[in-house]
C-alpha cells in the first residue's frame, strides 16, 4: 500500500469519526419527540425563553424575577402553560408535541370553570390589591409578590382562600404555576363564588386526566 493510499484512509477515518459523535446535550435532545437541537440553537432558546424550556419548571425558575412595578396594571388570560418539574418527567410525558396538546385540552376545561380568553382578567394595583374578572364576574383581595423566591401569594376572602404559585417570565408575558392539585382547589374556590353549574362533573374528569402526569405544574398565563 503506497502512502499516498494510506493518506487517504486516514483521512476518510476521521472524517466518519467526526460525522458519528455526539455532544453530550443532543443525547439529550434525542429524549424528545420531534426535537432535533444544536448547542447554538439550545443557547438561544435560554436567551429568549422560548422553545423546550418552558416546559421545564427549573428553567423557568432561574429567569429574572418580575418585579412589583411590572406587575402593575391589568393583565388578560391567555391560555394555560403545562410545566413539568424536569426533562426527564417532560419526555416521559410525550414530549413539546404532548405538553402542546395537553395545553389546548386543559384551557378548554378552564372555560367549564370560568375562566376563559378574552373575558378574564388580573388587576394589580399599587396598594397591594388585585381585581379577578372571571365569567363576568368581579372578585377582589389582596396580593404580597415574594421577588427573591419568584412567589406571588394571593388571598381572598377575607383570607379565606391563600394560594401562592410561583410568578414567572414566559416569551408571552408571566404566568402564574400551581401545582396541578393547588390548580384544581384554586377552580373548585372560584367555581362556588361564580355559582358555575356542572362544574363537579368537570372537576372529576379534569382531576382524571392530570393523574395522568407526574410533576406537572399548571400555569395561568398572563399578558398585557
Amino acid at each position: 500500500m503506497t502512502t499516498k493510499k494510506l493518506f487517504s484512509i486516514l483521512l476518510l477515518g476521521s472524517v466518519l469519526l467526526s460525522s458519528c459523535s455526539t455532544p453530550s446535550n443532543a443525547l439529550t435532545g434525542s429524549m424528545f419527540q420531534n426535537t432535533v437541537r444544536s448547542d447554538s440553537k439550545v443557547q438561544n432558546t435560554a436567551k429568549t425563553g422560548t422553545g423546550i424550556l418552558e416546559n421545564v419548571f427549573s428553567s423557568l425558575q432561574s429567569g429574572v424575577a418580575v418585579t412589583e412595578q411590572e406587575l402593575l396594571g391589568t393583565w388578560h388570560y391567555n391560555g394555560v402553560d403545562a410545566v413539568f418539574d424536569s426533562q426527564n418527567l417532560l419526555a416521559q410525558a410525550g414530549g413539546m408535541v404532548m405538553a402542546a396538546k395537553l395545553e389546548n385540552q386543559i384551557d378548554e376545561k378552564m372555560e367549564a370553570f370560568g375562566i376563559r380568553k378574552g373575558t378574564t382578567t388580573f388587576t394589580f394595583k399599587a396598594d397591594k390589591t388585585f381585581t379577578a374578572i372571571m365569567n363576568g364576574k368581579t372578585f377582589s383581595g389582596t396580593y404580597q409578590l415574594n421577588k427573591s423566591d419568584k412567589v406571588l401569594i394571593l388571598s381572598a376572602m377575607g383570607g379565606f382562600f391563600i394560594f401562592r404559585p410561583h410568578i414567572v417570565r414566559t416569551s408571552r408575558g408571566i404566568s402564574l404555576l400551581f401545582k396541578a392539585d393547588k390548580l384544581l382547589a384554586l377552580l373548585n374556590a372560584t367555581s362556588g363564588l361564580l355559582e358555575q353549574s356542572g362544574t363537579i362533573a368537570s372537576m372529576g374528569g379534569f382531576t382524571s386526566m392530570l393523574n395522568n402526569y407526574t410533576g406537572l405544574r399548571l400555569g395561568l398565563q398572563l399578558k398585557k
